[in-house]
């Protein structure tokens, strides 16, 4: 693969990219540039207040998901119940959220020399992953012609791309894979990362300069964070008729909770009378 050029190749990284660690509780997702530009015209149509997102994205992604799966599990009791509730905005936040990650990755904060880091970890990872895979499919265990499709193409958009795809190649045959590789389930989700972060951060040759910067990328990503928060707010207040007050965080949590779920333990048995 070499390093110069931005030749694009088979895959569209517009689509969405998520990677899900299977072993941990909380997923790691990347976001998605799809769903960044969706939800785009509305993040840019916001009037009034915009909150500045300083917030774990990642978290709140994911406690979205949770809140909304607990909702629209009583989509029949919320249509009776909450007439005028939107059913398939709540069902979209998720997307939403994917597009807030997106918005906050996409920014370049310390201007050429992140690219240059993301560019290096990128390239190592890639390598790592594709000796492996190479290896593997030597063996029988992966298709050999699934892994010279990913490793066609040149330039850093490929690269970045590859980094994605050889994670979900990893992701989708764990099972065979288990105890085959010493590449970590932790490398296969940073391989997705940086690949999706570096593929926000790159332009084809020919893509006309924005005039704004990074000022205008940080006020996008504050209008997207403005859009999830204003919209998941809807969503609490629902769950807090669906659930009541008392119940609501450990159904809807609160965007920016880490409290986990905790599992009632079941009562002692009472001890054994003592016999005469």
């Amino acid at each position: 693969m070499a390093t110069s050029g931005t030749k694009m190749k088979k895959t569209d990284h517009r689509t969405a990219k998520k990677v899900i660690e299977l072993h941990e509780d909380i997923a790691e997702v990347t976001g998605s540039e799809e769903m960044f530009e969706r939800f785009r015209p509305a993040a840019e149509a916001l009037s009034g207040s915009i909150l500045p997102c300083r917030a774990d994205v990642l978290l709140a992604y994911h406690n979205v998901s949770v809140g909304v799966q607990a909702v629209l599990a009583r989509k029949v009791q919320l249509q009776q119940e909450v007439p005028g509730f939107d059913l398939n905005e709540a069902g979209s936040l998720p997307d939403l959220a994917l597009g807030v990650l997106f918005a906050a990755n996409r920014i370049d904060r310390t201007s050429t020399g992140a690219i240059g880091e993301l560019q290096a970890r990128a390239s190592a990872l890639r390598s790592l992953l594709l000796t492996s895979a190479d290896a593997l499919a030597q063996a029988g265990v992966l298709s050999m012609r699934d892994i010279d499709k990913i490793r066609a193409g040149r330039g850093w958009i490929d690269a970045a791309t590859d980094c994605i795809e050889l994670a979900a190649l990893f992701r989708n045959n764990a099972a065979a894979l288990r105890g085959k590789t010493a590449v970590t389930a932790a490398q296969v989700m940073e391989s997705a990362r940086v690949g999706t972060e570096l593929l926000g951060r790159l332009k084809p040759k020919g893509t006309p300069k924005t005039s704004n910067g990074l000022k205008g990328e940080v006020d996008l990503r504050d209008r997207f964070w403005t859009l999830l928060v204003n919209r998941y707010e809807v969503l609490r207040r629902a769950g807090g008729w669906l659930f009541g007050m008392d119940h609501i965080d450990e159904n809807v949590p609160a965007i920016q909770s880490r409290q986990r779920t905790k599992t009632k333990k079941a009562p002692l048995a009472p001890a054994p009378a003592a016999s005469n």
